[in-house]
């Protein structure tokens, strides 16, 4: 490679536009939060059952309510990726928090919807 070819190169990076991304820890963070989420939710579904009197079709219902919640929390991801890994992060928490306190069915649904 020339001497010109890097400089015109270095230049055109250092012009580009100044990425939104999110920093490292941060993505670990989400996706720790997020697959735990996801993973937990079935060793505890048979304790969901007992404290809600759920039927088994019933306690389908929540990982079917997380998943969609997560597809439609995929679906809005912006090209401000920053901000919305934090949007995601923050449904994520106060969805969970809604579902561990939720005193009925249909409240931990909303929660998990929200959190997915």
């Amino acid at each position: 490679m020339a001497i010109g070819e890097a400089e015109g190169r270095a230049g055109l990076e250092a012009s580009g536009p100044e990425t939104d991304a999110p920093t490292l820890p941060m993505l670990h963070a989400a996706f720790l939060l997020a697959g735990l989420g996801t993973l937990l939710l079935g060793p505890i579904l048979p304790l969901l059952s007992r404290r809600w009197h759920l039927a088994d079709a019933q306690a389908g219902l929540l990982p079917l309510v997380q998943f969609c919640g997560a597809t439609l929390g995929g679906s809005t991801v912006s090209s401000r990726l920053e901000r919305s890994v934090l949007v995601g992060v923050g449904a994520a928490a106060g969805g969970f928090l809604i579902f561990a306190l939720a005193p009925e069915f249909g409240l931990g649904l909303a929660g998990l919807l929200v959190a997915g």
